[in-house]
Parts: C-alpha cells; sequence; structure tokens
C-alpha cells in the first residue's frame, strides 16, 4: 500500500518511462532500472530489494532503528517528490 500511496506524490518517476502507469514504470532495482543504487544495511549490502518502490514486497523494504520501522526510499526517489496541487 505505501508503494501505491507514494505514486500520488510522483515518488519515483525519475526513471519511470514515458507514458500512463503502471505500463511504464520501472521499478527500483529491476532490470530496466538505469540507476541501480547499492546500499548497506545492518551490515548486509542490497542492490534491489531495499527500495519500497520496488516491484512486489519483501520484508527488506523495512529498516528498523532503536526499535522504530522505516520505509526505505532512495535519494532519486525522493528527488520526484512533488507537493500536492489541489488546482490541477
Amino acid at each position: 500500500m505505501m508503494h501505491e500511496v507514494s505514486h500520488s506524490l510522483e515518488t519515483g518517476e525519475i526513471d519511470d518511462n514515458m507514458g500512463p502507469l503502471p505500463l511504464s514504470e520501472v521499478y527500483s532495482g529491476s532490470g530496466a532500472d538505469d540507476t541501480p543504487e547499492s546500499v548497506e544495511i545492518n551490515g548486509q549490502t542490497r542492490r534491489s530489494a531495499w527500495s519500497i518502490m520496488r516491484r512486489g514486497y519483501v520484508p527488506q523494504v523495512l529498516v528498523e532503528h532503536r526499535e522504530t520501522t522505516y520505509f526505505s526510499f532512495s535519494i532519486e526517489e525522493l528527488l520526484s517528490v512533488e507537493e500536492y496541487d489541489q488546482e490541477e
């Protein structure tokens, strides 16, 4: 659900193809992703399973720190977030 909510904020649209979703969506870490981002979380290197904007859900998209759970987004995904404009 968080993945879909993120679409309403245009999260992750920088690397998507032109056209309507879902056919134009490029999932983070997929073979179509031209800018893969590897991260190290809790001593483990992750390339594709760590972002909430990946295809499908896996528990690795949640990061725990000091008994708090966070959803993880890449910097590239966050750069595409736009403010909701009710006048459009």
